[in-house]
């Protein structure tokens, strides 16, 4: 089945629906394509061994939740000379395996990602990437910083003088090929700095625009040399801000365009990585629909993938208020589709999946321990285990349905169709879908959440008719998947 042969519509009287006077209509049009998903997940805690080294959580992760990448942080735990960070300095030399023989893989923060990164090799359910920010560089390689009780390096910045950008690429290209040495799990990309413009009382460091390119080109040289096919992504500042407020826009782009004022810096930025913050760097964005759609409009003829790589702050209850709009569970359905349909994230990933071995998730997580139950965990698995690495996101449009969101992804490879209906309104309603593009589709599974049920299955769609009707209850998501020809 070639994706240009269109059909004029593939429709089917789902259910009774009589009670409804009159549906939104939702067009998808499988011709037309946007961006390619390079996949979902989450980061994990690295002060935490569990529930991360557990069988159960692993199994959880990779196979239940269907993640296909991990976010970790690369830690300076790994060079130590007194197993603290503002120890003596480690001064790193040309040959890359000798430096690697200076590292020690097995370092708290580093054994318990390296064990669950080594876990999905086996349990993916497809593929997975493994993705690498850094907090801080080693302590003496910083200007200015503090270390805190807890014996973290905060703030401070890089020194800028040429043998400590040296120094600097070194220790992480030593990194990128060690870790993969030490678990047998190559890292697909990399970012020099987390929230690279934001002072935290935990590891940090802070870059202005033209310090971030010497670095990122320090580091680029040093991968080339050393034949070192990690990505480079950046520069993955707190967040697109809330509509109205274009500066964190503005403090992102910054950087962009001073990667893009330089020839090499330009050649060795494969990604575009943001998170999805608001100003206080810990709530979501409200209405991030607006902001994620002015982003996309200043990156999109650079014709670079665009990555969310991480947000969190929503609360475990389905639908709760607050400063930020709806901040239950119920609005990560909704931050995940404004991401991937306005922003055209490539990929998505949350905070932490389980910071805590056992309880209830916080706002920082999905869920607790091995509880697959939560809705949190449920409405990210929605888009996490059901749109797998490889599918493209094709058009879709809702016609005067404000409360009602969609987006849908066809996968040439499975013959796949993934179509996600998000109800943001506290009234049922029903949907009527314009599917035009696919053939040879015959039924559609459908699953949904609500506040009274959790990836519940519904009666099977056949397809084949005039009308294509689907009912949404309250305040929920469905997701529609099938199988075409």
């Amino acid at each position: 089945m070639q994706m240009r042969n269109l059909l004029a519509s593939i429709a089917v009287s789902v259910f009774c629906l009589s009670a409804f006077a009159q549906h939104v209509q939702i067009n998808i049009d499988a011709s037309k394509h946007h961006q390619t998903i390079d996949g979902f997940g989450t980061c994990m805690a690295w002060w935490k061994d569990q529930p991360y080294e557990s069988e159960k959580f692993q199994k959880m992760y990779w196979q239940d939740l269907g993640a296909s990448i991990l976010r970790i942080e690369f830690h300076p735990n790994v060079l130590t000379t007194n197993g603290k960070l503002d120890g003596p300095p480690v001064v790193l030399g040309e040959d890359i395996d000798q430096n690697i023989k200076r590292f020690n893989f097995s370092a708290k923060g580093v054994k318990n990602v390296g064990m669950l990164a080594r876990a999905g090799k086996v349990m993916k359910v497809d593929e997975f990437k493994l993705v690498g920010s850094l907090w801080t560089p080693p302590h003496w390689m910083k200007t200015g910083a503090t270390i805190n009780k807890d014996g973290q390096s905060c703030n401070g910045s890089l020194k800028m003088d040429a043998e400590n950008l040296q120094q600097f690429a070194r220790y992480i290209a030593a990194f990128v090929k060690g870790f993969e040495q030490a678990w047998g799990v190559p890292v697909y990309a990399i970012s020099i700095q987390n929230e690279l413009r934001f002072k935290e009382p935990y590891n940090s460091c802070l870059y202005k625009p033209d310090e971030y390119v010497k670095a990122f080109i320090a580091v680029a040289k040093e991968f080339a040399r050393c034949d070192i096919t990690t990505k480079l992504m950046g520069p993955e500042d707190v967040g697109v801000g809330e509509p109205g407020n274009d500066s964190f826009i503005n403090n992102q782009m910054s950087f962009i365009n001073a990667i893009r004022e330089n020839e090499d810096a330009w050649k060795a930025m494969k990604i575009f990585c943001i998170h999805g913050y608001a100003g206080d760097g810990a709530s979501p964005v409200s209405g991030a629909g607006e902001s994620w759609g002015k982003y996309w409009d200043l990156i999109k003829d650079h014709k670079r993938p665009s990555w969310q790589t991480e947000i969190s702050g929503q609360a475990a209850a389905w639908k709760k208020e607050g400063k930020h709009g709806e901040r239950g569970a119920l609005s990560i359905a909704l931050a995940l589709n404004d991401g991937l349909t306005r922003g055209n994230v490539s990929a998505w990933l949350y905070w932490q999946t389980a910071m805590d071995a056992a309880g209830k998730p916080n706002s920082q997580s999905l869920t607790a321990g091995t509880d697959n139950t939560s809705k949190k965990y449920n409405v990210a698995k929605h888009f996490f285990r059901f749109i797998r690495p490889g599918a493209v996101r094709v058009d879709t449009s809702v016609v005067d349905g404000k409360a009602i969101h969609s987006s849908a992804f066809i996968h040439e490879t499975n013959k796949t169709i993934v179509i996600q209906l998000i109800n943001m309104d506290a009234k049922e309603t029903s949907v009527k879908l314009q599917l035009n593009g696919v053939t040879g589709l015959k039924t559609l599974s459908m699953a949904r959440t609500s506040e009274n049920e959790t990836l519940e299955p519904q009666m099977p769609i056949q397809v084949g008719g005039e009308s294509l009707v689907v009912p949404l209850a309250a305040s929920s998501i469905t997701t529609l998947s099938g199988k075409f020809e």
